[in-house]
């Protein structure tokens, strides 16, 4: 994997794709590096780009381990308000600007931990439902190009099966759905052919 690379991950995108290419070759019966059988690039990455892939699958992995998460946060959420209540009759000096303030409760300084969690597990469990909704089908710049009009009706559908999880794409519908309504018609029938030419004249 390549040392230095942009920020969007594509030099690991693309390694993930020669992997998944050279398995795909040897179950089909080929020999590894064959890619006239499957090729990373023209076959695993059809109708995709590493700027929606890595999202994608980013997002995916948060969403699986979330729930585990905020579960022990709970844990520790519950700890906290138990010392609270422990170190309630227990007075200790507050401290500010690195000095002796005034005095205070142990158990408040609990309390507020506990108050912190609460408010960070809720934006957690908020953030989720935003993370359910992918860019999948958005290809390079967010226009979906190059991107058959089949895959794009059907990606968000299929990964949440695999997923297992509700996913969604984007409500970036003015784009989206002239894609979905138009790609199938205007594209050559090699979709990887379609530059400038299968996008309305307005937005090149």
């Amino acid at each position: 994997m390549d040392a230095i690379q942009g920020g969007a991950g594509t030099s690991s995108n693309m390694n993930a794709n020669e992997v998944i290419a050279n398995r795909a070759i040897e179950i089909l019966g080929g020999t590894k590096g064959d890619y006239s059988i499957v090729h990373p690039n023209d076959h695993v990455n059809m109708s995709q780009s590493t700027n929606d892939v890595i999202p994608t699958a980013g997002k995916i992995t948060v969403l699986k381990l979330l729930p585990q998460t905020i579960k022990e946060l709970e844990k520790l959420e519950k700890t906290m308000e138990e010392k609270e209540a422990e170190f309630g009759d227990i007075l200790k000096m507050g401290r500010t600007q690195l000095q002796d303030a005034v005095p205070m409760r142990l158990g408040q300084s609990f309390g507020a931990f506990a108050h912190v969690l609460k408010r960070d597990i809720k934006r957690l469990k908020n953030v989720m439902d935003e993370m359910k909704v992918l860019n999948i089908g958005a290809t390079a710049i967010g226009t979906a190009i190059n991107v058959d009009s089949y895959y794009l009706s059907n990606i968000s559908y299929e990964l949440s099966k695999v997923a297992g999880i509700s996913l969604k794409q984007a409500d970036d519908s003015s784009k989206t759905e002239w894609f979905i309504h138009h790609a199938r018609k205007d594209q050559p029938s090699d979709s990887r052919s379609c530059i400038t030419g299968c996008i309305p004249d307005h937005w090149t």
